[in-house]
């Protein structure tokens, strides 16, 4: 058993497979008699857990993503408001002479 679902958990985690396409292929091995109906049951179970742990785990890199590029973005909204007060500084003090 442990052979067949890490095979089977290295192919749908090697592939683009949606949860549905797994499911149909769980039921296929369980119609040929390939796996028990216990046995995909736990196949299902492992795949769902590893879909969660691994969107969760982009949730969290996306958010640090997220975070660094606000934090870029307020340093450059910093410089640029430095650079509009000097031209405004400029430009009043052109107006004054």
């Amino acid at each position: 058993m442990d052979t067949l679902k890490r095979l089977f958990l290295a192919a749908v985690g090697g592939s683009t497979m949606t949860y549905e396409k797994a499911q149909e292929l769980v039921s296929e091995l369980v119609d040929k008699g390939t796996v028990t109906v216990e046995q995909s049951k736990a196949l299902m179970e492992d795949l769902k857990r590893s879909v969660d742990e691994h969107r969760s785990g982009e949730t969290e890199q996306s958010a640090n993503d997220l975070a660094e590029e606000v934090a870029d973005l307020k340093e450059q909204v910093a410089q640029l408001t430095v650079v509009v007060q000097s031209l405004v500084d400029q430009q009043d003090g052109s107006e004054e002479e």
